[in-house]
């Protein structure tokens, strides 16, 4: 995996799941130690009871960075009149905003700058 991972090149990991606290915190520590920015989209993450609190604790004092759904798909998402994120902000392929709407003007934004990164 770590292979497959590298080979992209991509510096950004942007980690949902099940388990917060066991699948998503193991797979964000261990991309950070290996050198990847790493963000947890936490309102698409989950634990049940205080876990899910808690493991959103231990990811944040690792250094790794916090998400919700909106954040991610308002940073990446943004109007094309926005400058064109930096490398090591770059976003993942795939719209979130793709899923509500098509037409949405934010992600035909998104495609084009994601176009003309050559990535």
């Amino acid at each position: 995996m770590a292979a497959a991972i590298e080979a992209t090149g991509r510096t950004t990991m942007v980690l949902v799941g099940i388990e917060t606290a066991i699948c998503v915190a193991h797979s964000a520590i261990q991309l950070h130690h290996a050198g990847k920015r790493v963000a947890v989209v936490d309102d698409a993450s989950y634990s049940p009871g205080r876990a899910h609190e808690r493991g959103l604790r231990r990811l944040a004092d690792r250094g790794i960075e916090m998400l919700s759904t909106k954040d991610s798909s308002t940073t990446w998402c943004a109007p094309s009149s926005t400058p064109t994120p930096t490398p090591s902000t770059t976003p993942p392929r795939i719209c979130p905003l793709r899923r509500a709407s098509a037409s949405d003007s934010r992600c035909r934004g998104f495609d084009r700058r994601y176009r003309e990164s050559g990535r």
